[in-house]
């Protein structure tokens, strides 16, 4: 039998020493009894197209943030509290429920709320490229960054319950780690390219003017990539069934899932503890205490997006074949193997190394998360988890910059890695045990 994309499938074995595992099952064959073969592979290559796009744009916006900051004489806190802007989202997370369940397909939701969420990017690339025209002061513009990423996590609340929905909607439990993988792979190739093109643009452009093309060139391959959200073949969600916005009822049945629970206090342990850390404050210690030049920005992309290319695709099948549960618990130790060349080397190759094995960690983060996080709810409770699960992220998200930040500005980054990487060996005991709970067998997640 093939799979997804035409080719031979692969046979998910499961141990017949465990009781809650049954017979081996491959892809196909477990998305038959809810939607067909075909429309899966349609759905994964409109989705798988759709994210790479996107992942292809956003590595402008992630290689720019660190240099403008910096060239902006942003602290440690300041840069965190740009970072914790996520918590405004908190508005579009309380009002989504109430918008998600008027739309049985979530597909055109999915796209008018990405324009809003996209169109703050598109005004910071105006006014860094028009800065100097226009005689905007260095200080002007790191208070319109400010007030651009306040906009820009503002709106960003309305965006992700309708697209966990959507995906949820798209691709089933079996196919969803090698999704993630298939579609960091493709959008980590697109990604090399851009961060190339944005090297040069840093190299030869004069700041802060070639920030602001960066950040056009992010505007316009994101927002045009979820155009093809438009043509998945979605199934419906039985909205009817779903309980009121906020009442008991939702609440209760998110509150009762005991398993989803664990999982999101795994998740908000990840994202306070490592987000910030690993995802950002890896370049800015380079670039202000390294003094390393903003171009080098595109090298340390590029090492982020080749180390995704090399491993998406295979972590991806190897969370389908050994099962999220099993894979989550070793990620802290990745996240902490991650801080170790900083703390040992203390120069650019500790930096370039421990970014390609950030890269990893959120490799294997974003494929078990999505896993779980799509898989645990019943469809008619989607709105109601999804909306726990945004709600927690986007604290966790808000809280882990600012300590991070705070901690490196009152004692040293030194001591913050050391942190992180002392949480990350505390860590996997305590999340293989409360991940001891979660089912191995795909047909306990919907």
């Amino acid at each position: 039998m093939t799979d997804v994309f035409g080719k031979e499938s692969t046979t998910v074995v499961k141990p017949a020493a465990s009781s809650e595992i049954g017979q081996a099952v491959t892809c196909d064959e477990a998305i038959e009894q809810s939607m067909s073969p075909k429309d899966v592979r349609h759905n994964m290559k409109v989705n798988i197209l759709m994210d790479s796009i996107f992942t292809t744009g956003s590595a402008d916006m992630l290689l720019v943030a660190g240099p403008l900051y910096v060239y902006l004489n942003a602290s440690n806190t300041l840069i965190g509290a740009i970072w914790s802007a996520t918590i405004f989202g908190l508005v579009g997370i309380i009002l989504s429920p109430f918008i998600t369940r008027r739309f049985k397909y979530k597909k055109v939701l999915v796209f008018l709320t990405h324009v809003p969420y996209l169109a703050p990017i598109c005004a910071l690339g105006v006014a860094l490229v028009g800065s100097r025209s226009m005689g905007l002061s260095n200080e002007w513009l790191l208070s319109f960054v400010v007030a651009m990423m306040i906009a820009h996590w503002f709106f960003a609340g309305f965006v992700t319950i309708p697209h966990q929905e959507y995906v949820a909607a798209c691709i089933p439990m079996e196919c969803r780690g090698r999704f993630t993988g298939y579609s960091l792979t493709v959008g980590s190739l697109g990604a090399v390219g851009s961060s190339a093109i944005g090297g040069v643009i840093l190299r030869s452009l004069a700041r802060p003017m070639s920030f602001g093309y960066l950040y056009l060139m992010t505007w316009v391959l994101c927002q045009g990539g979820y155009v093809l959200a438009l043509f998945a073949r979605e199934r419906p969600t039985p909205v009817e069934k779903s309980p009121k916005p906020w009442s008991k009822a939702m609440l209760r049945a998110a509150w009762g899932d005991k398993r989803f629970m664990r999982l999101m206090l795994i998740y908000m342990l990840y994202t306070i503890a490592f987000g910030a850390a690993l995802m950002t404050f890896i370049s800015i210690y380079g670039f202000r205490v390294l003094k390393m030049p903003a171009y080098t920005a595109a090298t340390l992309s590029i090492v982020t997006q080749v180390t995704r290319i090399v491993a998406s695709s295979p972590m991806g099948i190897l969370i389908d074949r050994l099962r999220p549960k099993n894979v989550l618990p070793f990620l802290p130790l990745v996240a902490a193997l991650a801080v170790s060349p900083i703390l040992l080397l203390r120069n650019s190759w500790g930096v370039y190394i421990g970014t390609s094995i950030a890269a990893l960690y959120f490799v294997g983060v974003w494929s078990t998360f999505n896993c779980l996080v799509y898989g645990m709810p019943k469809p008619e409770d989607r709105a109601g988890h999804y909306t726990v699960q945004t709600l927690l992220g986007y604290t966790g998200n808000a809280i882990g910059p600012i300590l991070f930040g705070f901690t490196a500005d009152s004692l040293s980054y030194n001591a913050a890695f050391m942190i992180i990487a002392a949480l990350g060996i505390v860590f996997f005991p305590l999340v293989k045990r409360l991940a001891s709970t979660f089912s191995a067998d795909p047909r306990a997640y919907s």
